[in-house]
């Protein structure tokens, strides 16, 4: 029988050789192996997803956990209570893995920002970190007692504010240190040390544990075109917003897949209801219907529907059409173009001959998957058919309805 080879981790719970009462597994193997393989969502680069752990506490749909508030007239902010997971060792070596801090109840902490600078503008950051003064990273940090704080760093003055540049650089945010996770950027104006709700920005972003939804904090949403899931199955829960429902999404390894069934859209209001020349055509709606970015690909599902009748003539004959992205009516009787392009999601025509009223009906089927992260807008456009010369007469109120759903695909 060969020998066993030793790997390079831990279990638990051990021993120390050759004892019987005194334990083995120190601080990093409990970070690394219970924590960071068990307990919380692993990250990028191997390390753990850091961020706010939502446990119910909500202002309408946002989680309060760890937010950033005024206090009235004054250059301090506070904090709301919350727990969070964050990593040391992803910016400065050594890894020692994960670690869980916060605190619970309803009361904020004050925190006293430095004054604003005199020459110019600047980012003041509000940091929540793990001071463990056992590990290389946090052994000259000045604090006495290792445990969660609260730290606030400043960036370099500039002569304008972009939170989008290089950390440290002029008028950017400040580098984040090793182990702290950001909740909330400041801008502080030249002399301003009146700090108002309006210039905090809430960087907060949420994870959780495995097997649970991570819950989305308004800054994950505001960044959902880049948010990306780390294991398979991998669930993401985001509050009600704007047109959607509060709805969960499924990581599938390359992209999120939305779990929320078929949205409904809201019905613009009815701007038609006129007479149309042959050869005239003209949006029904307006308003158009617009579909934000889900988040998650999907299809289409649309109907339009508009009563009509001859308003001189014994025959008559109008199209409709449901476009994407276009803004015009494409399809049959409005030039050579036949079949519409592919901004044409559906398209219908309608006869009537010697008076009367009718229905002029168009489906758009769920065909085309979009996936392309940005926003759409819907229309609904009619044509009086130039082969007859005459005119249609279209009504308004409930004679019409343009209603669409968007489907995960």
């Amino acid at each position: 029988m060969t020998a066993p080879v030793a790997v390079p981790g831990d279990a638990f719970p051990l021993m120390r050789a050759g004892s019987t009462t005194i334990g083995q597994n120190n601080q990093s193997d409990w970070s690394k192996l219970f924590y960071q393989g068990l307990l919380f969502t692993p990250g990028v680069g191997g390390f753990v997803r850091r961020g706010v752990l939502h446990r119910g506490w909500l202002v309408g749909t946002e989680p309060q956990e760890l937010k950033v508030l005024e206090l009235g007239n004054s250059q301090s902010v506070q904090v709301n209570p919350g727990l969070f997971v964050t990593h040391k060792g992803n910016v400065t070596a050594p890894d020692r893995g994960v670690y869980w801090g916060g605190w619970q109840g309803t009361t904020p902490i004050t925190v006293n920002l430095p004054a604003a600078s005199g020459a110019n503008s600047r980012y003041d950051a509000v940091y929540v970190c793990v001071k463990d003064k056992n590990v290389s990273q946090d052994s000259a940090d000045p604090v006495t007692n290792n445990g969660p704080y609260l730290d606030v760093r400043s960036g370099a003055i500039g002569g304008s504010l972009n939170i989008n540049a290089t950390p440290g650089t002029a008028g950017a945010p400040p580098i984040t240190p090793d182990g702290y996770n950001i909740i909330a950027m400041i801008e502080r104006p030249t002399n301003d040390n009146t700090i108002s709700q309006a210039q905090i920005i809430d960087f907060r972003r949420g994870t959780n544990i495995v097997g649970t939804p991570r819950v989305m904090f308004p800054y994950d949403i505001a960044n959902i075109g880049t948010d990306v899931g780390f294991v398979l199955g991998e669930e993401r829960y985001r509050p009600a917003a704007g047109v959607y429902p509060a709805f969960t999404d499924r990581w599938d390894g390359t992209t999120w897949r939305g779990t929320c069934g078929a949205v409904q859209l809201a019905q613009p209001a009815q701007t038609l209801a006129t007479t149309l020349a042959p050869g005239v055509s003209a949006s029904v709606a307006t308003a158009k219907i617009t579909i934000p970015w889900p988040g998650f690909p999907y299809k289409i599902r649309a109907n339009g529907d508009i009563l009509w009748q001859i308003a001189t003539g014994a025959f008559r004959e109008v199209n409709g059409e449901i476009n994407l992205d276009s803004d015009l009516y494409t399809g049959p009787g409005a030039g050579p173009a036949f079949p519409p392009p592919a901004t044409a999601l559906g398209w219908n025509n309608s006869a009537l001959a010697n008076g009367g009223q009718t229905e002029l009906r168009v489906a758009a089927y769920p065909g085309q998957v979009i996936s392309d992260g940005v926003s759409h807008v819907l229309s609904f456009w009619v044509l009086a058919s130039a082969a007859n010369g005459v005119n249609a007469s279209f009504y308004g109120g409930l004679s019409y309805r343009f209603v669409a759903e968007i489907i995960p695909a």
